[in-house]
């Protein structure tokens, strides 16, 4: 079962308080003190590597390029589109692009669905990398809440 075991690192993480999340985050927020300020940001780019390794596995393993592609476009749009919000002209603007991530989580769930329905993944993995998605969907939905809220004060 090489694939399996090559695919073991991208899907086992189960929530933020996993050992491999940790060691992702970890790795990624060495020496970086933006990401140590920004547990959202370091969720998404956490995620976004995991989606990564997830689309080699699908192609180099399972021969799946289709899925694999529209996988990996929606699953690194969460974080890109969380780092443009950054630099947003407005409150406004960091709302839109905030509420486009979340609309990138569904969709990446989607597809994580699909790939499990179709049986290129595991339910384990699909859903290892699914609670991963929903932890980002949970704190993108509570980050567009409290910004809605503000705006209408």
């Amino acid at each position: 079962m090489k694939g399996a075991t090559q695919m073991k690192g991208a899907t086992q993480m189960k929530g933020a308080a996993s050992p491999q999340i940790k060691g992702a985050l970890a790795a990624q927020m060495k020496g970086t003190a933006q990401m140590k300020s920004d547990p959202l940001k370091a969720k998404c780019m956490a995620f976004a590597v995991r989606v990564v390794n997830l689309v080699k596995w699908l192609r180099e393993e399972r021969k799946e390029f289709s899925l694999a592609d529209q996988i990996l476009r929606s699953g690194t749009s969460i974080g890109a589109n969380l780092a443009e919000a950054h630099f947003a002209a407005s409150r406004r603007d960091f709302l839109a692009k905030c509420r486009i991530s979340l609309k990138e989580c569904a969709e990446t769930l989607f597809w994580l669905e699909l790939l499990e329905k179709a049986n290129f993944l595991t339910r384990e993995q699909a859903s290892s990398l699914s609670a991963d998605c929903h932890e980002l969907r949970r704190l993108l939905s509570a980050t567009c809440t409290t910004l809605e809220q503000k705006e209408r004060r």
